[in-house]
């Protein structure tokens, strides 16, 4: 009987061959690192061609998802367009929604969807209504302080 459990396991990885091994879901390596900075320095090519080298990595990475969504979050501040909001604003969701696909059982997780909150919710109060706005980024402070509270060591 254990050989036959053996056997089966092991054409399993075969056929499966991901199976087993443990996927990164929140890395906040080199890659993700560099994309940040280059956001921050306003080299959004440069950023997401890091994005796209580390989702063939790791295309579960909850950071790769944060950061395109950080870079909309930039581009927006930076256009100072109700307009492109308005179109950019269904692609902000779907990135929050992602982000709360994700794992909880790690303080990344509460770290980005708080941070995503915070930032939606002010783009909101920037561009929308002022009221669900300030919900969100309430709603993203609150997660960002739960998180401290649960994680007091952990350092982004």
């Amino acid at each position: 009987m254990k050989k036959f459990i053996l056997l089966f396991i092991f054409q399993l990885t075969i056929v499966f061959p991901g199976m087993g091994q443990s996927v990164a879901i929140y890395d906040n390596n080199t890659n993700i690192e560099l994309a940040h900075q280059s956001i921050y320095a306003l080299k959004i090519q440069s950023a997401e061609s890091l994005l796209q080298t580390e989702e063939r990595a790791n295309p579960k990475n909850g950071y790769i998802v944060f950061n395109r969504f950080y870079a909309e979050v930039i581009d927006l501040v930076i256009s100072n367009s109700p307009d492109t909001y308005k179109k950019v604003s269904p692609k902000l969701d779907e990135y929050i929604d992602r982000i709360e696909k994700l794992p909880r059982d790690a303080p990344d997780y509460k770290m980005l969807l708080g941070e995503a909150k915070v930032y939606s919710g002010m783009l909101n109060v920037k561009y929308g209504s002022k009221l669900s706005g300030m919900l969100e980024c309430l709603k993203g402070y609150k997660l960002l302080e739960s998180n401290g509270k649960q994680y007091p060591e952990f350092e982004f």
